[in-house]
């Protein structure tokens, strides 16, 4: 993003999004969204709070969403909206998987900023990871049992546990 963009209109003077400025990011975001696509997905209060608190997890060192953390959200959105497109899942998945998404980033903000792990994810949401990926769809296909290109909840913790 380059100056004169949505986020550095927004920020405030620590180059951070507080919650009350990630609203009015987030308001502005929807409706240049509206004016390119026509059609755009709508938010309640709730839903941004929360997408607020999500993206404020990515960095436990800061209050507020900066303009690195941000690309981050984006990539990480990416990396799954390319893999799982096609995924059709259920209100009880969703209810599954948010503990899951906040265990991967809890244990990153647990690891040493030196380790190998830590390298290693930074590297695989910084680019495509290949191999990585290769190996993860291997694996998923090993556990979609019933061969409809998606793991159901049973199919999930049975990779999940291996």
């Amino acid at each position: 993003m380059g100056k004169g963009n949505i986020f550095d209109m927004v920020k405030g003077e620590d180059d951070l999004l507080n919650e009350k400025e990630y609203g009015i990011f987030f308001k502005n975001y929807t409706n240049k969204s509206k004016k390119l696509f026509g059609e755009w997905i709508s938010h309640t209060p709730e839903e941004i709070k929360a997408n607020f608190e999500l993206m404020n997890s990515i960095n436990a060192e800061v209050d507020g969403i900066s303009k690195k953390d941000l690309w981050r959200s984006l990539r990480i959105q990416q990396a799954l909206g390319d893999r799982w497109a096609n995924s059709f899942i259920s209100d009880v998945e969703v209810d599954m998987y948010t503990p899951l998404a906040k265990h991967v980033i809890d244990r990153w903000h647990s690891l040493p900023e030196d380790s190998a792990g830590r390298a290693m994810f930074d590297a695989s949401m910084a680019k495509r990871n290949e191999k990585m990926e290769d190996m993860f769809l291997e694996q998923y296909g090993n556990f979609d049992t019933n061969h409809d290109g998606h793991l159901n909840r049973p199919e999930f913790r049975t990779m999940m546990k291996t």
